[in-house]
């Protein structure tokens, strides 16, 4: 439902009403104003004003909005708990996400080492993808510690290493720490992220986002699903494989 939406455009406090809608689209879709403003640690009249800013006259123009996105691509919260909607179908992508996993190919291809980064059951993924880079003969190397000594990697500072960095929710605050260090370092930026609106995005040269429910039940406990992050990891993979199969490379 915001697709159309320019980051340009954004500030940062508009970039944060996004990344929560997205990642919380049943539970906004039966919030009053007063209630998503309390969650995103703003105003009413804040959110109000970020409303009109992306097309809609009232908040209930809005929330009728997110009701139909959240029927769109989740289904029912019944029809979930029973597991009735096969897997698959909880794995929403963008309409341009081949055109981006290609992009992501290029810029791997181009790069002497890679670092996949990420925290919680993030860092799983990371560790899951830099093991499949590293079959395919790209040199990747897997870090849970997000206060890596990067910047006595030569690499780094010849902005040549590769760093593609996962978070569901793209504002985990490590991660974009070092998305920052980094960006303004000059290091290229992959981000596998749920959504597309939020800060690791934005400090990004190519993110691939995908779309799904949220499931984070306090500050310390994220159960939200990392399914759709493998699922990018092994489309990824399989592109890298077709290409080294493309030039005819083979193993050894």
């Amino acid at each position: 439902m915001f697709e159309s939406l320019s980051f340009e455009d954004l500030s940062q406090i508009d970039i944060s009403i996004v990344t929560y809608v997205t990642n919380n689209l049943p539970a906004v879709s039966h919030m009053r104003i007063r209630d998503l403003a309390d969650s995103v640690h703003v105003a009413p009249s804040t959110v109000m004003r970020f409303i009109r800013k992306v097309g809609y006259e009232s908040y209930s123009d809005f929330r009728v909005a997110v009701q139909a996105e959240s029927r769109k691509i989740l289904g029912s919260d019944d029809d979930i708990i029973k597991n009735n909607i096969p897997v698959n179908d909880m794995i929403s992508l963008g309409s341009d996400c081949d055109a981006l996993l290609d992009q992501a190919v290029a810029i791997i291809e181009d790069a002497p080492v890679i670092y996949t980064i990420g925290i919680g059951s993030s860092a799983i993924t990371a560790e899951y993808a830099a093991l499949q880079f590293n079959y395919l003969g790209h040199t990747s190397i897997h870090h849970q510690n997000t206060f890596l000594p990067i910047l006595w990697n030569e690499g780094f500072k010849n902005r040549k290493t590769l760093f593609i960095l996962f978070s569901t929710s793209g504002e985990t605050r490590e991660i974009v720490q070092l998305a920052d260090t980094l960006s303004k370092g000059g290091s290229p930026i992959i981000s596998i992220t749920n959504g597309h609106y939020n800060s690791l995005a934005k400090l990004s040269v190519l993110n691939i986002p995908y779309f799904t429910k949220s499931n984070r039940l306090s500050a310390f406990v994220d159960l939200s699903t990392q399914i759709p992050a493998i699922y990018v990891v092994e489309s990824l993979t399989a592109k890298l494989y077709e290409a080294r199969i493309g030039s005819q490379e083979k193993p050894l």
